[in-house]
């Protein structure tokens, strides 16, 4: 019995070491399977967010483009003939790998403008109410932008100063903001008169932020104003929060130029009416939200641009025109062929 017994050892040894390698080889299957899945999973996500922002460009070549000013509020295809309306239902990316656009939705009057990383370069902006009812009520909200997780400055702002950059030790910048009315006759008597200009200076006096009201036509009085304005105090995790009214507006359209000094911001900007209702923007901001599809994965993208091709980013005090007229009065009227005009310049049309 023993003789025959000898080789159950080896036969249990044989199936141990058997089944050790049947269950590495079933690891390593799986392993093999997973990283599959993931690398297929990571083409697949990649894909649907390619997807999803060329429903972005999209949008945005329509608006751009071919001045698409509409709303689009569902998914449902615009079922237009018009150009912008054509690439906008255009969610075919590449079909023959099952990538589409699934879904396009537009605003372009938003209740809310929201702009990031604004600092000393002006933005100007467009604050036009959509059914032309008179603006009211402007509210400004900033905070600066946040570039590391580092504790922010300690907050430390008091009594208003404008010191060199250096010595700025507050966790948020000065809020500059100049606005003018664009609607009506415009002359340059009425836009220097009608100009606001204001500082608007963080601090933690106070109870709550005065609003600043605006006055029309006041000149110089109603420019260069420094405001103080009520901020909530920074923690590690979140900077100071600062927000500023501007009261007593009357009209439906007006451009505001916005820098943020010593720090860079995040700005938002929204409006009501003389009833407290909010008012929506048109033409300056639009709300765009692009979902992209490949395969079973689905991804979806929100962002904001400016409706206009120029986005806002004119210079400061240059001259925005097609054409360039001089004028000029020559006394006493030169005569002769000197190389200057015999006549004067009396119109836009230069002499010969």
């Amino acid at each position: 019995m023993r003789k025959n017994q000898s080789g159950l050892v080896s036969i249990i040894i044989t199936s141990f070491v058997l089944l050790l390698m049947g269950l590495i080889v079933l690891g390593f299957g799986k392993i093999v399977n997973r990283e599959q899945r993931q690398a297929l999973d990571r083409q697949l996500n990649t894909q649907a967010q390619y997807a999803a922002e060329s429903g972005v460009s999209q949008a945005i070549k329509a608006i751009r483009d071919y001045g698409f000013t509409g709303d689009k509020p569902t998914c449902a295809p615009l079922g237009g003939a018009t150009p912008a309306e054509t690439i906008i239902d255009n969610k075919n990316v590449d079909e023959s790998r099952g990538v589409e656009i699934t879904c396009i939705i537009i605003n372009n009057t938003p209740g809310k403008l929201e702009y990031g990383t604004i600092g000393t370069d002006a933005k100007t902006i467009p604050l036009v109410s959509q059914n032309g009812t008179p603006l009211d009520t402007l509210t400004l909200t900033w905070q600066k932008v946040v570039t590391s997780t580092a504790t922010p400055a300690s907050y430390g702002c008091s009594a208003p100063q404008l010191p060199p950059a250096g010595s700025w030790n507050c966790s948020v910048g000065i809020l500059r903001v100049d606005l003018v009315p664009t609607s009506g006759s415009l002359t340059r008597d009425s836009l220097s008169n009608n100009m606001y200009s204001a500082l608007f200076y963080p601090t933690n006096a106070g109870a709550s932020p005065t609003p600043t009201p605006y006055s029309s036509a006041s000149g110089p009085s109603n420019q260069g104003l420094i405001v103080q304005t009520r901020c909530n105090n920074a923690t590690p995790s979140d900077p100071a929060i600062c927000s500023a009214k501007i009261t007593g507006l009357s009209s439906p359209s007006y451009h505001m130029r916005i820098r943020s000094l010593y720090e860079a911001s995040t700005i938002s900007i929204e409006g009501t009416n003389n009833v407290g209702t909010e008012v929506s923007f048109t033409g300056a901001q639009s709300l765009i939200d692009s979902t992209g599809k490949a395969s079973d994965v689905l991804r979806r993208v929100q962002v904001r641009t400016c409706s206009s091709r120029f986005c806002g980013d004119f210079p400061d005090y240059t001259l925005q025109t097609s054409d360039i007229c001089k004028r000029y009065l020559f006394i006493p009227t030169p005569g002769g062929n000197n190389g200057y005009p015999t006549t004067d310049t009396a119109s836009c049309v230069l002499p010969p």
